[in-house]
């Protein structure tokens, strides 16, 4: 909880087991490095996805009675839209119906253990599915066959960065850069160069080809500035 407390801008004041955070890490500068879901699954037992790897490289070069280690065998399902909750009661066969926005919990789909989150960008109606790879496929087919009579589709990665841009919600490296080649520790950790980390003739747009113009802050980001958002996602799709 210190770990996570002294690098992280969000408050843990309030953060029960059960629950998740929308994390977001910065450097000295005050700029995002990493952004992601945090949940917290017991006393002193957390998850995290997207924050590695500044989160790994924080933990080991920090003092703190903690220990780390990357997940690399469970798979993540994005589950959303106004029949999203019907299709995952459906395929796990329990009313999801209490499970209020910002929080997980354990349930089964297919006989296998999963792990429900509810989020969704701008407070709508979605979850996440978090589960085993050995059990992908089988769970797969559970969700897709339960949404079947609610004419579930499949979207692309197109329409998951689209998605983020309506909602108001920036992604990292969709909307904005991260100032990894700005630290030099955390370049020596990944074993890089600050030279790799800087690819400033791919930059397109009215920025020009100064990758630090485009270095965010969490104020930079916040709702009033939707219209940034959107004109930054513009400069780096032309």
């Amino acid at each position: 909880m210190k770990f996570f407390a002294d690098t992280c801008v969000n408050s843990l004041a309030k953060f029960p087991i059960g629950t998740l955070k929308h994390a977001i890490m910065c450097n000295d500068a005050g700029l995002i490095m990493t952004h992601g879901v945090l949940l917290r699954v017991g006393e002193e037992e957390f998850i995290t996805y997207f924050l590695a790897p500044y989160a790994a490289y924080k933990l080991e070069t920090g003092n703190y009675d903690a220990q780390g280690q990357f997940i690399v065998d469970e798979f993540v399902f994005q589950l959303a839209g106004p029949k999203s909750l019907e299709i995952l009661e459906s395929a796990t066969g329990e009313c999801l119906h209490d499970l209020k926005f910002g929080r997980h919990r354990i349930s089964h789909i297919a006989g296998h253990e999963i792990r429900v989150t509810r989020m969704g960008m701008a407070g709508t109606l979605a979850y996440e599915i978090h589960g085993k790879n050995q059990y992908v496929s089988t769970i797969y087919d559970a969700i897709m066959t339960s949404g079947e009579p609610y004419v579930i589709r499949k979207l692309g990665l197109t329409a998951y960065k689209m998605n983020h841009t309506e909602g108001g919600f920036p992604q990292s490296f969709v909307h904005f850069p991260c100032p990894w080649g700005e630290e030099q520790g955390f370049m020596k950790y990944l074993g890089k160069t600050q030279k790799e980390q800087r690819p400033s003739t791919l930059l397109k747009g009215s920025l020009g080809t100064d990758v630090k113009l485009r270095y965010r802050n969490p104020v930079d980001l916040v709702g009033k500035r939707r219209l940034n958002l959107t004109i930054t996602l513009l400069d780096m799709r032309h």
